[in-house]
Formats: C-alpha cells, sequence, structure tokens
C-alpha cells in the first residue's frame, strides 16, 4: 500500500520546446512537490522519483515524471519504487510506480523465470508485475496485440491483488495506467489541457498539480460536475468525482496514453447502462411470454393429474433431482470453503506485523479461523477488535469469545477519547471528497488503533455484497417490474420518525417503488427528502437500478457501493495511519467462482447469506451463525444532539454560517432553510435525520474546506 502520481507531457512536432537543438523545458519540480505533498500520508517508509523525455519518429516529445511514497510491506530492503527495467538497448526501459499487494507474486515469479525474465529484487511483488508486462509485450505480435492480451488476459486471468499502477514504456513512448477488478486502490486523473495528464492515488494531488501547472483559478479547475454532486449528496458517495476534471480510471481497465491517447473513463458511469436497461426490458418482455406458456402448461399439467394417477417413475425422478440438487450443493459448499481458505492463506504474507480484523461475525470469524489454522499450532493469529464506546454498537465481547474459541492472541483497541468533528474534517480534507458514510469515523479509529501492533490487517469487507448478506436484497424483489407499481401508497401513511423502525424502512420500500427503484432504497436522500433540501434531484446512478430484484439490487452494490463506498472508505482510513488491509473475500477465484452462482444457490429460501451461513457452520458454533447483523457504526445523530466529540458545534457551525454550501450548493440548488429546519427537527426529536445531516456536514466542510481553497 503507497502512494503514487506523475505527469505525461506530449510536446507536438515543430512545438519552441519540443527537440530541436536543446532540451525541452523539463516538467517543474514544483508540479512534482505538489504531488508529493498530498500522498506522503499513504506511504511513509520511503520516497522516489523518476524522469524520462523520449522523442519519436514524427519529432513530437513525450515526457514522464513519476512520483511514489512507499509503505514497506512486502521486500523491504530490495523493492523500492519507481522500479526500473532496462534491456540492453537504449530504448529498452520500463518504470513503474505501484500501490496494493500482488498475492500470487511468488507463483507469477517462478513462472516468468522459467521464461527467462530475470529478476533484481528478492522477492518484491511490484517487480512481477514490472516483468510480466515485459514478457506480455515481448511475446506479442504487435503493440496494440500485446496490451489488450496484458489487460485483458495476464491481469484479470493471472494477477490475484489489489492494484493500481502507472507503467512507463520507453520503447512505445507510453503511459500505462491501471487498477485492480473491485477498484480496491484508487487512482484518479485529469487532462487539464490538451498533451498534459496528472495522475495520483488521491483527488488533492491531481488537483494540487493541475494548479501548479494552470493556476489554481483556471476555468478547467473550478467547474464541478453536477449531476456526480447529486450522487454524493444522495448516497454519500459518488461514481467519479464531484470536479468535471478529474476522473477515476475505471476499475478492471488499462488506460494508455500515448501516441493515441485513450479516453480516461469515468471509475462508476456504467457504459453499459443504457445497453443494460434495454437488455432488461428484453427480459422483462420474455418472462411474460414464458409465464404464458407457464401458465398453460400448468393448466394442462394439472388436468393430467387429476385425470391419471402421478406415475412411480415421476416420483423417482422427483427424489433424484431433490438428491442431486443436495450434492450439488454441498459440491459448492466444498468449493466456496477451499477458495476462503486459499484466498486467506495467500493473504497471510508479510514482512511486516500482521493481523486481523475480528468482530463476532460471520465473516470476520471465518477469515480468522482461516488464517489461525494456515499459521498452525505453533503460532497465534493476533487479532483485533475494538470496543466502541456506546454498548449499543459494542461487540468486543463477542470478539473476545471467539478469539478464546479460535486460539487467537487477540487485543481489545479502545476507541473512547476521540475528537470526531476534527477527525471528520481531517478525513475529508484528506480524500478530498464531500464523502456521506459516518462509518468512516469509527474505521479511522480503528485503524489507527490496530496500527500500534500491527502494519497489515485481514478484513471482511466484501462478504455481504458477494452472498447476499443484506436484508434489502429481499426487500428489492418488490421492486421489480410488475411489482413495484401496487406500491400506491402515500408516504405520510407510514412513522418516519425512526430511520430503524419497520414502518420507516416500509415507507423506504414505497418512496423506491414510486421512485428510482434501489438507489432510493438504499440513499442517505431518497427522492422527496432529496427535492426537500435541493432543486436537482436526478444523478448518474440512479439510471443503473430502475429495474428491481436481489440480483440487480447486488449488482448496484458490487459496481458502485462496495468499490465507491465500502472499499473508499477502508483505503482513506487506513492508508491514513500507514496500514494496509487486505480482503480475503475479494480474491480472485473465490470471485470469480460465487459471481456465476444463482441466487437461489447463495440466498435459499430468501435467507441472507444462506450458502456462506453453511460454509460457516462448519468451523463455528451455530449461535455465532445466527447473530442477528449489527454492522459497524456510531451513533451519530445523539452525537449532533449532545455534542459528543464536538459534533453538535461542527454540524450548528458549518451549517449556520453565512454561505454553507459555497458554489457546491449553488450547483445542487441546495435549499440553506430546509437543511437547517431539517437540522432543528432532528435536535427536537421529531425525526432522526442522523445520516442525512452527516451527509450535509460533510459537504459543507467538502465546500469550505477543500473546494474553497482550489480543491487541494
Amino acid at each position: 500500500m503507497c502512494g503514487l502520481g506523475g505527469i505525461l507531457r506530449i510536446t507536438p512536432p515543430g512545438d519552441p520546446d519540443g527537440f530541436a537543438d536543446h532540451p525541452p523545458t523539463a516538467i517543474p519540480e514544483t508540479w512534482l512537490d505538489a504531488i508529493d505533498a498530498h500522498i506522503a500520508l499513504r506511504g511513509p517508509d520511503d520516497e522516489g522519483r523518476f524522469r524520462d523525455i523520449v522523442r519519436r519518429a514524427d519529432g513530437s516529445v513525450v515526457e514522464v515524471a513519476l512520483v511514489h511514497r512507499r509503505l514497506s510491506i512486502i521486500d523491504p530492503a530490495t523493492g523500492a519504487q519507481p522500479m526500473v527495467s532496462a534491456g540492453p538497448e537504449e530504448e529498452d526501459l520500463y518504470a513503474l510506480v505501484f500501490n496494493g499487494c500482488i498475492y500470487n507474486h511468488r507463483e507469477l515469479r517462478r513462472e516468468l523465470e522459467a521464461r527467462g525474465r530475470v529478476f533484481t529484487s528478492d522477492h518484491s511483488d511490484t517487480e512481477v508485475l514490472l516483468e510480466g508486462y515485459r514478457e506480455v509485450m515481448a511475446g506479442a505480435r504487435s503493440a496494440k496485440a500485446g496490451l489488450k492480451t496484458f489487460y485483458e488476459e495476464w491481469l484479470p486471468e493471472r494477477v490475484d491483488g489489489m492494484y493500481a499502477f502507472a507503467l512507463w514504456d520507453r520503447r512505445r513512448g507510453d503511459l500505462v495506467l491501471g487498477r485492480d477488478h473491485f477498484g480496491q486502490k484508487p487512482l484518479y486523473v485529469a487532462q487539464p489541457e490538451k498533451g498534459l495528464l496528472v495522475f495520483a492515488s488521491t483527488v488533492p494531488a491531481v488537483r494540487a498539480a493541475c494548479a501548479a501547472a494552470l493556476g489554481a483559478e483556471h476555468a478547467t479547475l473550478t467547474r464541478l460536475d453536477e449531476d456526480e454532486l447529486v450522487d454524493w449528496l444522495a448516497l454519500g458517495y459518488g461514481a467519479g468525482t464531484p470536479w468535471a476534471s478529474v476522473r477515476g480510471v475505471r476499475r478492471g481497465a488499462v488506460v494508455v496514453q500515448g501516441e493515441r491517447p485513450l479516453p480516461v473513463e469515468d471509475a462508476g458511469r456504467f457504459p453499459g447502462a443504457v445497453v443494460l436497461l434495454l437488455a432488461m426490458a428484453l427480459v422483462f418482455v420474455a418472462i411474460v411470454l414464458v409465464a404464458t406458456l407457464l401458465l398453460a402448461a400448468a393448466i394442462l399439467l394439472v388436468a393430467l393429474v387429476l385425470l391419471a394417477p402421478v406415475p412411480p417413475w415421476l416420483l423417482y425422478r422427483r427424489y433424484l433431482t431433490r438428491r442431486d440438487t443436495q450434492a450439488r450443493l454441498r459440491t459448492v459448499i466444498d468449493d466456496v470453503d477451499a477458495l476462503l481458505d486459499h484466498a486467506v492463506r495467500a493473504r497471510l504474507e508479510s514482512d511486516v506485523p500482521l493481523g486481523c480484523f475480528l468482530s463476532g461475525g460471520i465473516d470476520s470469524s471465518l477469515i480468522a479461523h482461516h488464517a489461525q489454522r494456515a499459521l498452525g499450532s505453533d503460532a497465534a493469529l493476533l487479532t483485533l477488535c475494538v470496543k466502541m464506546p456506546d454498548p449499543r454498537y459494542d461487540e468486543s465481547a463477542q470478539a473476545q469469545a471467539m478469539a478464546e474459541r479460535l486460539g487467537t492472541r487477540h487485543v481489545t483497541l479502545e476507541v473512547s477519547d476521540v475528537n470526531a468533528a476534527s477527525d471528520l474534517v481531517f478525513l475529508i480534507e484528506t480524500l478530498g471528497l464531500p464523502f456521506g458514510d459516518s462509518s468512516i469515523l469509527p474505521s479511522y479509529w480503528v485503524s489507527e488503533a490496530a496500527r500500534r501492533h500491527v502494519k497489515v490487517a485481514l478484513s471482511g469487507d466484501g462478504g455481504d455484497e458477494l452472498f447476499y448478506g443484506y436484508d434489502r436484497y429481499r426487500a428489492a424483489r418488490w421492486l421489480q417490474p410488475g411489482v413495484r407499481n401496487a406500491w400506491v401508497l402515500p408516504d405520510n401513511l407510514f412513522d418516519r420518525s425512526d430511520p430503524r423502525s419497520r414502518s420507516d424502512r416500509m415507507a423506504r420500500l414505497g418512496v423506491a417503488a414510486r421512485h428510482k427503484g434501489y438507489t432510493d432504497l438504499v440513499a442517505i436522500f431518497p427522492t422527496p427528502d432529496l427535492r426537500r433540501v435541493a432543486r436537482r434531484s436526478s444523478g448518474v446512478l440512479s439510471l443503473s437500478s430502475r429495474f428491481g430484484g436481489a440480483a440487480m439490487a447486488r449488482q448496484f452494490d458490487l459496481d458502485a457501493y462496495l468499490p465507491e463506498d465500502l472499499l473508499r472508505k477502508v483505503d482513506t482510513a487506513s492508508m491514513a495511519c500507514g496500514l494496509e488491509v487486505r480482503c480475503p473475500f475479494l480474491g480472485r477465484d473465490l470471485r470469480e467462482v460465487v459471481l456465476t452462482l444463482p441466487p437461489n444457490v447463495l440466498m435459499p429460501e430468501g435467507e441472507r447469506k444462506g450458502l456462506l451461513r453453511q460454509v460457516a457452520l462448519r468451523h463455528l458454533p451455530a449461535e455465532v451463525v445466527d447473530r442477528p447483523k449489527m454492522g459497524f457504526a456510531i451513533p451519530v445523530g445523539e452525537w449532533f444532539r449532545t455534542d459528543h466529540g464536538g459534533m453538535r458545534g461542527l454540524l450548528e457551525g458549518q451549517l449556520g454560517g453565512k454561505d454553507p454550501f459555497g458554489v457546491a450548493g449553488e450547483a445542487l440548488g441546495v435549499k440553506v432553510d430546509a437543511c437547517r429546519a431539517m437540522m432543528q427537527e432532528h435536535m427536537e426529536g421529531g425525526r432522526d435525520h442522523s445520516q442525512r445531516l452527516f451527509a450535509l456536514l460533510s459537504l459543507s466542510v467538502w465546500s469550505q474546506r477543500v473546494l474553497a481553497h482550489g480543491g487541494a
């Protein structure tokens, strides 16, 4: 886990700054300093820079500068970056900056060495990626074919890891940017002017470098993306960034910048959304036709059954079908159990202290079980849990009991003495985005406490999204075409004072059915509430979830909620403390198998996380498997009322100011009086607006502390 960044500049033929009788003006060091200042927190152990410049046959000049900050985990002694690999010819030079970890790097290294690749590091996973690229390109018919093989075959099929990288290929004058399948590691880019590309691990780093190059008030840097901004308020996260000029490298993709620059694709614009909607419409028509045929067949079958006794062979076939289904289910359980065990083992390699977060729930307990089993009886896994100040959100007792059962060395982390208000401001400034999920605060506190004991921690993130772990997946069945239209009950029919009540959940389901579907079901600001506080209410992500059903809901979470909320939160909170977090549930092989399984296998009879529960019952007591899901949260609504951690003072100070939302408020059409009325209603106990007020607070802090200062 590290921080990376850099700049690519292309000077066209004939430009005065191009090659003539003198070298071009170098990329200013101050531009690189601007990047470095905003990624230093991610890599406190080491730093490095790389520069290169080439002239193409057409006379154009390509300059590159790479910046790296290292958090040393694998091969601290010989894995420094930027990592450079050179061949016998002058143009045969490659340089790489890398953030993340390749878990199967030893296996890949053996394969590449067998093909003649020579490694200079002792066991660096970074060098495996660098030499893997060289091997693929060397065996390709053309550069285009080699790149296609690299990002369509070698990366997704051979590499198991989390990563973001920038790779410079001098021979071709290309800069290759890439991210892993789930987007566990961030990478943002901007093209502030023709021929200039800026990239980095954080939005503030990109913005700072662009400001150094063009000036903070340049029109390209100040323009907001209003559609994206709607999502950041409504959901607490977005597929892209609120700036029109800054985008994320798309997850699971590679972007090449060079002679023929490819467009930088936003991380979550869902380029296939329109096709998906058309496909779903066709599927709906097909379902209606098939249902009609099945109804006719059922009527015919009933008639036959009534007219004749059921033959013995039919009863026997029914028995065989049930028996075969049970056998196949046992095979699936075996496979998932084995793949999870493999994923955990692969994530245990570290040259620094490693531990495992343990809450006492299914996901973390399964990971801790497999990790302790892999270490054997001679070594005790260090497990870590957090003791929350509010007993309603505290799972430390359950975690302690599970640790004793597993035989781990357990540490309970205390986070009672925290300043929530100042920590929130710090995290928003670090992320550079108006993040609206309040669980980023406890995530930061537990990461900070864990860093005193370990440098790497295993986490259960991804289990709920892969294995249908949320109750809302069952509710999503009521949002399917033909069913959602039945929800015509008015909002005021339900008591919505408590967002945790059954009445409020029923009201949210009705709102979702009438408006944006699943996004309204999970939104901080469902459409009616959003219209109450802002004039704009249509964002980017709502397009992708208008059709209902558990499968579509889970796909939305895999595409949007997991990477843009959960993984962004984990990366921000942990890297702010110099902690690397690894997620076994996001392992390549496990992911590929689970994503092929239908909902009725993963969620049998509508039971959330049903398949994973069957896996867990092999290793964990039933009381753990059957324990209700608690989640990782804080009573932020009460803190707003009582000023715990300074939260009320921060909220009233931000929303009570003269212009609480600045230009972001203008872009959204925020109704400040309505926001203040919502705050007053919450303080008086009329309705719990905890998460909505947190989202408004984050937007206000971002607008005044980040946006007003040039976004860097």
